[in-house]
């Protein structure tokens, strides 16, 4: 098989699409500074291969952008034997896949199917990585020493060519060597029981120590890519803070609020003032009141005075009317 491209979107730091191009025969170096996506674009190149399109394993969401629920979308471009070849897989949401060979295009479990059969995998546990002698050839960073996953075939396979190398060293003299070296080599790795030591044991228990060390590392990785994914929205909020156009029109905003708010004090002033002149009308209006309501009981008391004065008056003319008679009765009799 020769790789010919690759393709992702929404692939762990690649949001939009990128494509990996210009692979061919031979060996193919892919070379970029630290935190770059070589180990993305590798890990993409697996799963395109290795991991079926409806698998939702921790393998599958590991590809996803930090912090996002995104369907990771990835593509290769490869030939077999002169047939030019392309697979496109989508994960997670609305998961697909399609694989091209020449006009023919296939879907779905179909494709699945027809790719595994190119390069000689075998569908793995629900999930999981597929199985066969490329799955087992295709060593991952730091997976140098990791007991890789054989299928039967794949097995058979390793087997065959074994044999087919060591054939002439399985009998005779030689062969009785090749054991007691064996059997030597064992003999310093276990004891008569079949228990470890020496350095086979030092292994083990370094082995222990290092998975509780890759306990603590990976809790520490969950905690980075927590950090990374606040980061990103940082980020994120930072450019969307950043736009001019966004940032001229909300100074206009403001702008326009801060006239509204002069116009409001202006309107809140006026009214003040119009509530203190109402105020200070009430108050004469009702000073008013009370002067006519003095002047009301003046003229009452002066009515009525001037009803007793006429009243005196009167009186006053009868008691003078009656005097005069007397005085002149009393002239008379004199």
């Amino acid at each position: 098989m020769i790789l010919r491209g690759l393709e992702v979107e929404q692939v762990r730091r690649f949001g939009d699409p990128v494509r990996l191009s210009g692979l061919g025969p031979g060996l193919n170096l892919l070379s970029a500074p630290n935190e770059f996506g070589k180990s993305t674009l590798l890990a993409a190149l697996r799963a395109v291969f290795m991991l079926q399109h409806g698998s939702r394993s921790e393998a599958v969401r590991s590809l996803q952008p930090y912090g996002q629920s995104a369907a990771p979308r990835i593509a290769a471009d490869f030939a077999i034997d002169g047939t030019e070849y392309r697979i496109e897989k989508r994960f997670v949401s609305r998961p697909a896949a399609r694989l091209t060979e020449g006009g023919r295009v296939l879907e779905g479990e179909e494709a699945e199917e027809r790719l595994q059969r190119l390069i000689g995998l075998e569908p793995g546990k629900r999930g999981t990585e597929a199985l066969g002698i490329m799955a087992a050839l295709w060593v991952g960073q730091g997976q140098s020493l990791v007991q890789p996953e054989l299928s039967d075939p794949a097995r058979t396979t390793v087997r065959t060519c074994l044999e087919a190398d060591l054939g002439a060293m399985t009998g005779g003299a030689e062969a009785e060597r090749i054991l007691a070296r064996v059997r030597a080599d064992l003999a310093v790795l276990q004891d008569g029981r079949g228990n470890p030591k020496g350095r086979y044991r030092a292994a083990i228990e370094g082995e222990a120590e290092a998975a509780g060390e890759i306990a603590r590392l990976d809790a520490r990785r969950r905690m980075l890519e927590d950090d990374l994914a606040a980061m990103a929205e940082c980020r994120r909020r930072l450019a969307h803070e950043d736009n001019v156009d966004r940032r001229e029109k909300e100074h206009a905003v403001l702008a326009e609020a801060r006239r509204l708010r002069d116009r409001l004090r202006e309107y809140d002033a006026l009214y003040s003032a119009a509530c203190a002149a109402q105020a200070h009308a009430a108050a004469r209006v009702e000073a008013a009141g009370q002067d006519i309501a003095r002047r009301a009981a003046w003229q009452a008391e002066l009515d009525g005075e001037t009803a007793r004065l006429a009243d005196l008056t009167e009186a006053l003319g009868l008691a003078e009317a009656r005097h005069a008679a007397a005085q002149a009765a009393q002239a008379a009799r004199q």
